[in-house]
């Protein structure tokens, strides 16, 4: 149960840090 959720806060950093980089290439212009 505890990996379970550590997996899923881990997809969930993975899942920002995509979002992030995501607004980071659309301000390039």
């Amino acid at each position: 149960m505890n990996k379970k959720k550590k997996i899923k806060l881990k997809e969930k950093k993975i899942l920002q840090v995509a979002q992030d980089s995501d607004m980071i290439i659309k301000k390039k212009p």
